[in-house]
Formats: structure tokens, C-alpha cells, sequence
């Protein structure tokens, strides 16, 4: 509870609400870095056995790997989500159908994000871009459940039962 004006109440003891601070800082990176390592592996296999519907989790699972990485202040936090996003990327890339395209799409990529880097390495970004990496960061956490319904066939199922 905070202390009121007029109550005479003892604060907590600022080594412990440190501790307690660090201790959840260590904890959310070892979540973040479990669910990077989940992530790549299901990347490779989803890419390598799930047919369109997979490729194109893959896709979107990846971008909103990528995206999300950018709302973490610490390197720690962001490098995992980033190196999940980009092997996400690179299983894709590596079993598209189409490898003149995979390429094609690899080079723009990396285009992209050089001019970006050459951009805003001086400044930081407006608040357009960033509210336009919002939208596209929402995009991809709610399509990712129709395509996850559409991978694992619940979608035929459904109209196999109704007629």
C-alpha cells in the first residue's frame, strides 16, 4: 500500500526492491530467450513440412518477431527476439518454392534495411513510422491465428462436418 500523508508506515528496503527488480529483469530474459529458441525450431519445421499455410506462418510469425523485438529497451531482451525473427526469415528463405524469388526477396530485404540504417543512424525515426510499425506488428499477431486454424486443417475439418 503507499503511505498516506499522516501515516507513519515503514518503506521497503531499497537493496530488496532492487533485488527484486533484477531478479525480474533476469527472469523476462530468460523468457524471452526460451521462446526465441521455441520459435526458430518451429520456424524450421513449419517451413521445411507445412506447406503454403506454413510458409506463410512462417512469414508472419518472423515480421512480428522482428517488430516486437523494437518495444525492448535492453539489448538483452531485444537480441533474442531478433536472432528468432531473422532464423524464422532464413528457414523461409531456404525452402520457398521458388528460389529465384527467395532471392529477389532476400536482396530487397537486406536493400531495405540498409537505406534505413544509413538513414536513421544519426536520428531516430518519427512517430509515423513507428505508429505504422504498431499497425503492422498488430496485423501480424491476429492473423496468426486464422493461419494457425488453416495449418493444422481445422478449417476442412469444420466443412467436412457441417456438409
Amino acid at each position: 500500500m503507499p503511505v498516506l500523508a499522516g501515516q507513519e508506515a515503514e518503506r521497503p528496503d531499497r537493496a530488496r526492491v532492487y533485488a527484486a527488480v533484477v531478479r525480474t529483469d533476469e527472469i523476462l530474459t530468460g523468457l524471452l530467450s526460451g521462446l526465441s529458441v521455441a520459435a526458430a525450431c518451429c520456424a524450421v519445421v513449419l517451413a521445411r513440412s507445412g506447406g503454403t499455410g506454413g510458409l506463410l506462418l512462417v512469414l508472419v510469425s518472423s515480421t512480428g518477431l522482428l517488430l516486437r523485438g523494437r518495444l525492448f529497451a535492453t539489448v538483452r531482451q531485444r537480441l533474442p527476439l531478433l536472432i528468432a525473427g531473422c532464423a524464422g526469415l532464413g528457414a523461409l528463405l531456404l525452402h520457398w518454392p521458388d528460389r529465384r524469388a527467395a532471392v529477389f526477396a532476400l536482396l530487397a530485404a537486406a536493400s531495405v534495411a540498409a537505406v534505413a540504417g544509413i538513414r536513421y543512424r544519426g536520428r531516430p525515426p518519427g512517430p509515423y513510422l513507428g505508429r505504422a510499425a504498431d499497425l503492422l506488428d498488430a496485423a501480424c499477431v491476429v492473423s496468426a491465428l486464422p493461419i494457425t486454424v488453416e495449418v493444422l486443417g481445422l478449417y476442412g475439418r469444420v466443412r467436412d462436418m457441417i456438409g
